[in-house]
């Protein structure tokens, strides 16, 4: 009789490595919407008040928060903890079920 394999069953590195690339793409992503949404912000006051120097300034700082995001984004590199993380889990996953076929 065949026993099935479920992501509870695999080892607890596959386990670990499967979390922490879940939870870098969660980051990834939140970090994404937010530079999506600062950036479309400043570009939203640039357009619509192009000449108000109060405007200028706030399009100015959110650009400016847009680069610290990116920076930020360099620094913390989610994507490729989440892909280093992906690749563990996968090549785990596939050595358990190449040894059990």
């Amino acid at each position: 009789m065949e026993k099935k394999i479920t992501d509870k069953t695999l080892p607890g590195i596959y386990q670990s490595a499967d979390g922490s690339a879940i939870k870098a793409q969660k980051k990834y992503f939140v970090y994404q919407s937010f530079y999506s949404f600062v950036l479309i912000g400043a570009a939203f006051v640039a357009y619509f008040w192009p000449e108000s120097s109060y405007a200028a300034i706030v399009s100015a700082l959110l650009f400016l928060f847009t680069l610290i995001i990116m920076g930020v984004l360099q620094i913390e590199k989610p994507d490729e903890l989440w892909n280093n993380g992906r690749d563990v889990a996968e090549s785990i996953k596939s050595s358990i079920l190449s040894q059990k076929f």
